[in-house]
């Protein structure tokens, strides 16, 4: 997969990662309390590469990180 280099691409890049970094902590922590250690990391990790993947639909919701 070739990696857009436009200027929005960037721009969603940016806005994604300030998201995934102020979601992820609470997001593992959410998922730890169902899972084990391990598989609330994997299961953090998976969610947020959804989240990357169909961003642009995902940054529309009114709840992106409970969606997650």
């Amino acid at each position: 997969m070739a990696v857009r280099t436009e200027p929005e691409h960037r721009t969603d890049a940016a806005e994604f990662t300030r998201f995934a970094r102020e979601l992820e902590p609470r997001l593992r922590y959410a998922l730890a309390a169902r899972l084990p250690s391990e598989a609330a990391t994997d299961a953090t990790q998976e969610a947020l590469i959804y989240g990357w993947r169909h961003w642009e639909r995902v940054r529309a919701m009114a709840n992106p990180g409970g969606y997650l």
